[in-house]
């Protein structure tokens, strides 16, 4: 899990290149571990998929337009079984 937490901080804090391979690592991490590295997988590109708004951010255009390669990688690579758990934590 320390791993994944490692990638999750790179999706967090890397370059753009960085982040959408850590976000593309992610999304198929789940897929070949068991339920333990899934549950903090889905935890960590929901996170992803909900980014803050910048403190400084004063444009016109949504915050998230910045985001939209992240938000991509993130809605396409995430698996069937992962979409489940997020459907989940968002009670839904």
């Amino acid at each position: 899990l320390a791993e994944l937490e490692k990638v999750f901080e790179i999706a967090v804090k890397g370059s753009e290149e960085e982040k959408i391979s850590a976000a593309t690592i992610l999304c198929g991490a789940s897929l070949l571990q068991g339920w333990s590295v899934q549950e903090h997988t889905v935890d960590f590109i929901t996170r992803l998929l909900s980014p803050p708004k910048p403190a400084d951010y004063t444009g016109d255009d949504s915050y998230l337009i910045a985001h939209a390669p992240m938000l991509n990688v993130l809605i396409v690579g995430i698996g069937s079984v992962d979409c489940v758990q997020v459907f989940s934590l968002h009670g839904l």
